[in-house]
């Protein structure tokens, strides 16, 4: 049972890294859009991750805290693992779902005159998040690995 946990939580991690990499890299030249080709992007994309992301970090979540309860000689590694998804979290419900919900409300061909900022303001969160489920993911990945050679 410990182990199944361990592992499950190793892959939605890596899960989880990469869509947020997948996102960033995506986005790298988003600045490049007009602000209607942004809005239905954005508009499209927020569709299906306003549905599938808070169930997937929840599950991670409490997956990876599973696991730190179950592996005693890992669980300081772990929870820090679980503190990084909590910090995840917490930039998307303090930054990214408000400003979805503002980009949501945009007509494609007529957006605010601000829309950039807007833009810039998502991206800049989104590569926080990024960075924080990189780090989930790396830090469990050598755990897992310290764990195999010890």
């Amino acid at each position: 049972m410990t182990q199944s946990i361990e592992i499950l939580s190793l892959i939605l991690t890596g899960l989880l890294a990469g869509v947020y990499l997948g996102g960033a890299l995506s986005d790298a030249r988003i600045s490049d859009l007009s602000a209607q080709a942004f809005t239905e992007t954005h508009q499209a994309r927020d569709v299906v991750m306003r549905r599938a992301m808070p169930p997937f970090v929840l599950a991670t979540m409490a997956c990876v805290a599973g696991s730190a309860l179950l592996a005693p000689e890992t669980r300081v590694g772990r929870l820090a693992v679980v503190a990084l998804l909590v910090l995840d979290t917490l930039v998307a419900v303090r930054l990214q779902i408000p400003i979805n919900r503002r980009i949501a409300t945009w007509r494609p061909g007529n957006p605010p005159d601000d829309w950039a900022r807007w833009r810039d303001r998502w991206r800049v969160g989104h590569l926080v998040r990024t960075m924080f489920g990189l780090g989930g993911f790396t830090s469990l990945t050598l755990l897992s690995l310290w764990m195999i050679m010890s």
